[in-house]
């Protein structure tokens, strides 16, 4: 399992919805929030799919909703029907308590990737120790240290 198959605690599933919902309500902050999150920090796949597309549409200025739930669709290439992309977004607009809140959930969801990428760490160093692999596990020692010094 790697640390973004993870399952999400309803905490963390709040956390990241409320920061998707902020970006839909302001997709011009969504240069500046992905200097702190990388969609990789999103343990929902759905989320993560918001994230990559806004990030890329805030290029070119044009992140709203409609736009959005077209590239999703797009991504998933039609596995979902585009009428049910629709609610998911009004549904995060909907969920949003208030845009001011954005560093907060920005900071909250950060920070649950970055214990579960140590986690997952953790859990490879011991595996590789159960397995007698001296390599692997300084590998994952290494990698857990540069984890916690804040390097990914």
């Amino acid at each position: 399992m790697k640390p973004t198959e993870t399952i999400l605690n309803e905490s963390d599933q709040i956390a990241e919805g409320q920061v998707i919902g902020c970006l839909l309500f302001e997709p011009e902050r969504a240069p500046e929030v992905a200097l702190q999150l990388q969609a990789e920090d999103f343990g929902d796949p759905f989320l993560k799919m918001c994230f990559e597309s806004l990030q890329e549409l805030s290029k070119t200025g044009s992140a709203d909703v409609p736009t959005l739930a077209e590239k999703i669709h797009s991504q998933m290439r039609g596995s979902v029907d585009l009428a049910a992309i629709w609610p998911k977004l009004h549904e995060l607009q909907e969920r949003t308590v208030a845009t001011t809140a954005l560093d907060h959930y920005v900071d909250k969801v950060s920070e649950r990737a970055r214990i579960r990428r140590q986690g997952y760490l953790f859990a490879e160093g011991i595996k590789a120790a159960q397995r007698r692999d001296l390599q692997a596990v300084q590998k994952a020692v290494i990698s857990l240290s540069k984890e916690q010094d804040g390097d990914r």
